[in-house]
């Protein structure tokens, strides 16, 4: 949304900079090819969305709401999950994947849900 609406007024800049994810998003913004960052960037992470591994299923638990006395069904994601243990295709793969025997596991379940 910021990047949105500063790509709306035209600002040139002389230096991008951050850390962690803004240094890939500032990366991605400064090589943009086209006169559409804030889509180029979009883009990205979409690729990068779609192409995650969902090997591990989301988890499910009961809650007990002691305000209103009842009891909630509540659901915990597991990507932050695969994408430790599997990586992500277009972005990282872990370093204990090619471990000897690892690698062989992961080429066999790996390839049944791309």
């Amino acid at each position: 949304m910021l990047l949105a609406m500063m790509v709306s007024t035209e600002p040139k800049f002389d230096i991008i900079a951050g850390t962690s994810i803004e240094a890939i998003n500032g990366t991605m913004i400064a090589g943009s090819k086209n006169d559409d960052p804030a889509k180029d960037l979009e883009d990205f992470w979409m690729e990068i969305a779609e192409s995650t591994y969902n090997i591990l299923p989301d988890t499910f638990s009961l809650d007990y709401d002691y305000q209103n006395n009842q009891i909630n069904f509540k659901r915990s994601s597991s990507a932050s999950l695969n994408a430790a243990f599997f990586g992500i295709p277009k972005f990282f793969v872990p370093r204990w994947i090619n471990w000897v025997g690892i690698n062989i596991i992961t080429r066999m379940i790996i390839p049944c849900y791309q």
